[in-house]
């Protein structure tokens, strides 16, 4: 009984297959199901040399690791923050289902927010619409966001608009970073992994500050401007973030910077922060305090009719993209 019991231990730990039998990616299919057994890097070391009669590093572990997140094969999904959640939506009792996850990183926030966006357009498909249009803010956070979406398009399990058609909403601020323009998100969905979704887009290519007094006169007559403004009437989901006036890294801001009067009429009245990279303060958007504004396709005023009119909003808030810190006020 005992060479038996001996015996049966042997055959259930040694595997037939030598490890150099396996291709990189059965490796790495091994290494990370130790992982998610909960298998700290040297006990994983330990237990692949010891099943496969190999010598495995402690370090290769990481090595396998690394490749697998690279290539968002492995996700972290951060832990909800349900009492919050629960707190949040009785006290803004307008805010649709709101998700609150425990974090300091942004990264963790466009997971969520892009599986809420994932959800949004099923809902779009359950009403029947065959076609969702989607506009797109600018700036880092959004960044992230729309590779995250891009992302989780390729594997969600939910029934999707036939077509999505991608809106830039604003220009780009930096020309020595352009990932901020959302015109440059477009390229994230020039591929065939979508499951059959088609994909059109909507750029707006126009400077990026204007004059308030001439803002109109763009929209309805500028050319180009003029039609990706009139195209943007057909939007059904608004995607975009918020900004701290206090936060150093705010492309707002520092293009605000360049033009001293303006941040000063913005301190004066008391801005707070900004989204769509328009001013906000305590009682609302600051319109036509400052001689320049972004150019956009959409106002702060214009919001709250979009959504009496069907639209959503998707707002994304998190620590800064670049410096970790928590948005404030």
């Amino acid at each position: 009984m005992q060479a038996s019991d001996s015996a049966d231990t042997v055959s259930s730990v040694i595997s037939p297959v030598q490890w150099d039998q396996l291709d990189e990616l059965e490796q790495l299919s091994v290494v990370c199901r130790l992982f998610f057994n909960g298998m700290g890097a040297t006990q994983i070391a330990q237990e692949i040399s010891k099943k496969y009669s190999t010598t495995f590093k402690r370090e290769t572990t990481y090595r396998f690791l690394q490749k697998a997140y690279s290539n968002k094969w492995i996700t972290y999904t951060p832990p909800r923050e349900t009492k919050l959640e629960s707190d949040f939506a009785d006290k803004y009792i307008w805010m649709q289902r709101p998700k609150i996850v425990h974090t300091l990183c942004f990264e963790d926030v466009a997971y969520k927010a892009a599986g809420l966006l994932v959800d949004i357009l099923s809902d779009l498909k359950g009403s029947e619409k065959d076609t969702a249009h989607i506009g797109f803010a600018g700036g880092h956070a959004m960044c992230i966001l729309a590779q995250t979406f891009a992302e989780l398009l390729k594997t969600a399990k939910k029934k999707l608009p036939a077509k999505i058609v991608l809106h830039a909403l604003v220009s780009g601020f930096d020309v020595r970073e352009p990932t901020t323009d959302p015109n440059t998100f477009f390229t994230l969905f020039q591929s065939n992994k979508y499951q059959g979704i088609e994909f059109e887009y909507v750029g707006l290519h126009t400077q990026p500050m204007v004059k308030w007094e001439d803002i109109q006169a763009l929209r309805f007559e500028e050319e180009g401007v003029a039609e990706s403004y009139s195209l943007s009437k057909q939007i059904n989901v608004i995607v975009t973030s918020a900004t701290c006036w206090e936060d150093k890294d705010s492309v707002f801001r520092q293009y605000m910077e360049k033009h001293k009067g303006d941040v000063e009429r913005l301190a004066a009245d008391q801005c707070k922060g900004d989204m769509l990279w328009l001013p906000l303060n305590d009682e609302g958007p600051i319109e036509s305090s400052t001689e320049r504004r972004a150019m956009t396709l959409m106002d702060l005023t214009e919001l709250p009719e979009f959504i009496q009119n069907g639209g959503k909003v998707l707002l994304a808030l998190g620590p800064c993209s670049k410096c970790k810190e928590p948005k404030s006020e």
